[in-house]
């Protein structure tokens, strides 16, 4: 096996592994994309970058932490807080930033497990002043795709999956992040708009 392929992710690869793999040298891996990021802003360019693996999606997501200033929307999934705990240190420096700015990220969960909504909630402890969460409750067959709008012009849209665990292929998780479509981003964020406004409690 050559050097490079010893440090790509292989397409065997199921999520947990994808989760050490990263945590190791995915940063490495990716890196070119840090300036493809630069270079999509810089110019305007509205067309999104797809992820090849798991690895890949934790890479374009820390890019999207990194590169907000102000504002974070964020629908998500039972297993909430994986793409979070593997990229806490961004996260929280993109809150962080959002105490600088008066700034707040939203974050809706379906259907999470108790165990993950507790690693959210003391995180809105620590910051509740820029982060609120809310779980909502819905049937399979709803099959609501995750999301993350930040800044109004950045999107993750990821493709539709049923609830995955560590021992799913790292394939399982496909997305397009666009780092500069403001149009798209509008369209997402008005969706999470009405879920939101459906979760939070009606005064009397």
């Amino acid at each position: 096996m050559s050097k490079d392929e010893e440090t790509k992710p292989s397409d065997e690869m199921t999520i947990g592994q994808a989760k050490e793999f990263y945590a190791e040298r995915g940063r490495m891996v990716y890196s070119d994309d840090v300036d493809l990021v630069n270079l999509i802003q810089d110019a305007d360019w509205e067309k999104g970058i797809p992820n090849s693996n798991y690895v890949h999606a934790l890479s374009l997501t820390e890019l999207i932490f990194s590169n907000t200033r102000k504002s974070l929307l964020m629908l998500t999934g039972q297993t909430c807080d994986g793409f979070i705990s593997c990229l806490l240190d961004s996260f929280t420096s993109m809150l962080k930033r959002f105490r600088q700015q008066q700034g707040a990220a939203r974050i809706i969960t379906i259907n999470a497990v108790p165990e993950q909504m507790e690693k959210l909630h003391k995180l809105e402890v620590t910051y509740g002043d820029v982060l609120t969460v809310r779980n909502a409750r819905a049937s399979e067959e709803s099959k609501l795709e995750h999301f993350i709008v930040a800044d109004k012009t950045i999107l993750r849209d990821e493709k539709y999956h049923p609830p995955l665990t560590d021992q799913n292929l790292a394939s399982a998780i496909q997305a397009t992040v666009y780092f500069d479509n403001e149009r798209k981003a509008t369209v997402v964020s008005r969706r999470f708009g009405t879920i939101w406004e459906l979760l939070v409690p009606k005064s009397k």
